[in-house]
């Protein structure tokens, strides 16, 4: 069994669709919107999203007239996005992004890795084998987008990160506890409270996240045929590369890498 299946499997959030979903259902159309600018310049505009979920990137992509392929290693997940979440642009299948999955190569313009889904792969080899796998399959220049919060461990155990979300009669309340960091990797305690006009949920687990440096991050692509091309913080604002180690803080960027051409 691959690492990544027990770094995602073993949550059960991943397992339980009808929770994660109304958890993360805040509007994305301002982030789908701002991705279109970024890649403009991508005429076809194929997309491989790894770790979907629930399939609301897809669905917002597809929905742009871009051909989404878009996988997670949850069934549970593909099975809500392919019920709730159909459109005739995207193709829904489970695979491990760890694992090499039935793709074509130099196929796809970019790859959408959002969430911080990243940070869930614990082990360094698997993260390597899996950028290579998302090497092979872009076109040549093609562009990885990536999501990932940076720099965990300036932030100090029993930090917290909540929000709440009002869906219709339900509500969620979601609060994130940084509970330990033992070397790169962080374990989180997860709490969700869902209210309704009938009964409520709480839903509560340990998850456990990989930190990863800005450097650190680069280098990894670096050696797996990527090259850092543009940073973004998390309203959209780019900051330049060459700047932005002097200033960067802990917290959520958009960073995207190209790959590179061969020798």
């Amino acid at each position: 069994m691959q690492f990544a299946d027990l770094a995602i499997k073993n949550n059960k959030l991943f397992s339980v669709p009808e929770i994660y979903d109304l958890a993360f259902s805040y509007d994305i159309r301002a982030e789908i919107s701002n991705f279109q600018g970024l890649f403009a310049d991508c005429l076809s505009k194929h997309i491989l999203l790894p770790a979907c979920g629930t399939g609301r990137y897809a669905l917002g992509l597809a929905e742009k007239e871009h051909k989404v392929k878009a996988f997670d290693i949850a069934p549970e997940m593909i099975r809500w996005a392919k019920s709730k979440r159909k459109h005739k642009n995207i193709d829904y299948f489970v695979a491990d992004m760890t694992i090499p999955y039935n793709v074509q190569n130099d196929s796809f313009d970019a790859v959408f890795l959002l969430n911080n889904s990243f940070r869930y792969i614990l082990n360094k080899e698997h993260v390597i084998q899996s950028l290579k796998i998302s090497n092979k399959a872009l076109k040549p220049h093609g562009f990885y987008f990536i999501e990932v919060g940076l720099n965990e461990k300036q932030n100090a155990v029993g930090s917290v990160t909540q929000w709440q979300i009002n869906h219709g009669t339900k509500k969620a309340y979601i609060r994130w506890v940084l509970k330990n960091i033992s070397e790169n990797i962080a374990t989180d305690l997860v709490k969700i409270t869902i209210e309704s006009t009938k009964h409520s949920v709480v839903f509560e687990e340990e998850q456990l996240q990989r930190i990863w440096g800005f450097d650190e991050i680069c280098l990894i692509f670096e050696k797996t045929g990527f090259k850092i091309k543009s940073i973004f913080d998390k309203n959209f604002k780019q900051i330049a590369v060459d700047d932005f180690n002097k200033i960067y803080q802990q917290g959520k960027y958009f960073l995207i890498f190209i790959k590179k051409q061969k020798p």
